[in-house]
């Protein structure tokens, strides 16, 4: 369970006055992005998990199995998406 270990590394990061551009609904999500002029431009997130994880959806999806509904983005096991940011 990573629940608590992602919890705990919250904390502190937000004690530590860290705060991330984007926090995924789940641990299991894994996210990278590309900055263009100081700005994240791409946005890159994994689904490193078994299950079907849901997120909050941020900008355009331009690359993946994930699909979006409204304002979230639903991400089946094993599966990545890129998102374009405005």
């Amino acid at each position: 369970d990573t629940g608590n270990a992602y919890k705990i590394y919250g904390f502190l990061a937000g004690n530590a006055g860290l705060k991330p551009f984007y926090s995924p609904a789940s641990p299991a999500i894994q996210v990278e992005y590309w900055v263009k002029r100081g700005k994240p431009s791409i946005l890159f997130l994994i689904n490193h998990s078994y299950h079907i994880v849901k997120t909050a959806m941020m900008g355009e999806k331009i690359w993946g199995r994930p699909r979006v509904d409204g304002d979230m983005l639903i991400m089946p096991p094993k599966s990545a998406a890129v998102l374009e940011l405005s």
